[in-house]
């Protein structure tokens, strides 16, 4: 069981509250947990709560609140409430399998269709994304999958005739190869016997204060992040990074900035880059950490809105570069969950990111300093221990971008990127010649 540890978010219960029974009421449905020896008792102060909130039974013509229909004679940690599987005993939220099971046969009849006869009515549209909508409470996957499967649909719909009375139920909107990719990934994952992809532990489903900070920027001369949590810190530049594949801007060196209409990666998804670099990075220490009551909550900040929001709709783009960095962010939150940490993607005002500002751009005048030379000037870089970060991590991250391959997942890819390990420089050591924190491996 995974209990949640007392924060700003969830003070820890007082003594009076620990000798009371607990109780919820709901609009249309009434819950009742207690401890076994308080149950009769919390049992008791249900049924007085409801008489007292909505009459006693054959009053001013009331009938009676309390339905036998609805309770449950077998006493039990699982049950089904507001559509999802709970598990008292393990923690957990699950989407049941039951609807998952459903859905399966919906989208495999669908995927049936043969050919260019593969379609779906506007009706069976919607119902497929409000599903797995749905599902994304509690599913890392859930709302990567529905955006990109919106994406798809919408673009089909667009082609479709004039809507009229029957346009909703009836009418054929062809499926483009990307929705057929997306269909095929989704049944892949709903019926395996690993149901982690649909399962949440309750310690990560909550609000809660942070155990560990992350902070990452970039901008066309380099990307680069650090943590005081984990006492690291780390930049690869922009030659380094067209070294390994990415196509970055020409860019003027007397400004550091693009010139006129360059073609390359524009800045967000370069901030987008850093910060999944940098969770890479946090996970591997997490890893080697061992888990922790209640699980991680990694704070994952940066001064970008866009980089941010793409770790849940850069779905939404058909810019194939963001949609395959986003399977891949989708993939590491997926592993992170299995880990026991919840990342919480967090906007930091530019002026308050300055370590990480300082190690991914140029001084005045645009030299690049040496390494060293930025740790000394921030206290906070002071302390941390520069990582090395293993050059097939970007060489694999680049062939992602340049792929057209909309429909991976990459699931297995993250799992095998995470046991690569950086190369921890002591602290201390001379860092003066390096420029990019980055090693042969």
């Amino acid at each position: 069981m995974i209990t949640i540890p007392a924060d700003s978010h969830h003070p820890a219960l007082s003594e009076a509250e620990l000798v009371t029974p607990f109780h919820a009421s709901y609009v249309d449905d009434n819950a009742t947990i207690a401890f076994q020896s308080e149950m009769a008792a919390a049992v008791d102060n249900s049924v007085k709560a409801a008489f007292a909130v909505f009459g006693e039974s054959g009053c001013d013509r009331r009938g009676d609140c309390l339905q036998m229909d609805k309770w449950v004679p077998t006493v039990t940690e699982c049950f089904t409430f507001l559509g999802f599987d709970i598990d008292t005993r393990l923690m957990t939220l699950k989407w049941p399998r039951a609807k998952r099971a459903a859905l399966h046969k919906e989208i495999s009849g669908i995927l049936a269709r043969q050919g260019k006869d593969r379609w779906v009515s506007p009706q069976e549209m919607a119902h497929l994304v409000g599903v797995v909508r749905s599902a994304s409470e509690v599913a890392p996957w859930g709302t990567f999958l529905s955006f990109n499967l919106q994406n798809a649909l919408t673009k089909a719909a667009q082609n479709a005739k004039k809507p009229n009375r029957t346009w909703y139920s009836k009418h054929k909107i062809y499926l483009s190869n990307t929705a057929v990719q997306t269909l095929t990934q989704l049944t892949e994952t709903l019926l395996d016997p690993d149901e982690t992809l649909w399962t949440r532990p309750m310690a990560l489903y909550f609000d809660r204060d942070c155990t560990h900070r992350i902070y990452s920027d970039a901008s066309y001369i380099g990307i680069g992040g650090w943590s005081p949590c984990f006492s690291f810190c780390w930049r690869i530049l922009r030659d380094d990074l067209s070294q390994y594949g990415f196509h970055m801007k020409t860019v003027d060196r007397s400004t550091s900035e693009p010139t006129g209409t360059a073609a390359g990666l524009h800045i967000n998804p370069l901030e987008y880059l850093a910060a999944i670099v940098n969770l890479w990075l946090a996970l591997t220490f997490l890893m080697d950490a061992g888990p922790i009551d209640g699980g991680y909550i990694l704070q994952l900040n940066a001064d970008n809105t866009s980089a941010l929001a793409w770790f849940s709709e850069a779905a939404r783009t058909p810019d194939p570069f963001l949609q395959g960095l986003a399977r891949l962010g989708s993939a590491f939150l997926v592993c992170a969950c299995r880990l026991l940490t919840k990342v919480v993607p967090t906007h930091i005002a530019g002026k308050k990111n300055v370590e990480a500002d300082a190690l991914s751009r140029p001084l005045a005048g645009n030299v690049v300093p040496p390494l060293d030379y930025v740790m000394q000037q921030w206290p906070h870089l002071q302390t941390c221990r520069v990582c090395l970060l293993p050059s097939r991590l970007l060489r694999e991250i680049a062939a992602i971008t340049s792929s057209q391959k909309t429909g991976v997942s990459f699931d297995m890819l993250a799992t095998e990127l995470l046991t690569l390990r950086p190369n921890i420089l002591s602290r201390g050591v001379n860092t003066c010649i390096l420029k990019s924190t980055l090693f042969d491996d």
